[in-house]
């Protein structure tokens, strides 16, 4: 079995409580994943730019490695801050 290198999830329904939050349990798992190599990226219809922000009040930005927003339309690497619209 291949080692795991990459974890994509989903916000609402997903990676969120019902208050729409991160709980500290799942903000502890994202930010550990980084410590053990693993990349964490996040996949949604929102738009990165308010995802981002999210990410921050959620205290995981430093954590996610990517988003994938606009349902698959942008891509931006948050490492190196570059975007891709497709």
């Amino acid at each position: 079995m291949q080692p795991v290198t990459l974890i994509a999830v989903d916000l609402d329904g997903t990676l969120l409580d019902t208050q729409k939050n991160v709980s500290a349990e799942t903000r502890d798992v994202i930010n550990k994943l980084k410590e053990y190599g693993i990349l964490c990226g996040i996949v949604t219809g929102r738009p990165v730019e308010s995802t981002l922000i999210l990410c921050r009040k959620w205290g995981i930005e430093q954590s996610i490695s990517f988003i994938c927003g606009v349902n698959g339309g942008t891509i931006y690497d948050c490492r190196t801050k570059e975007k891709e619209n497709f």
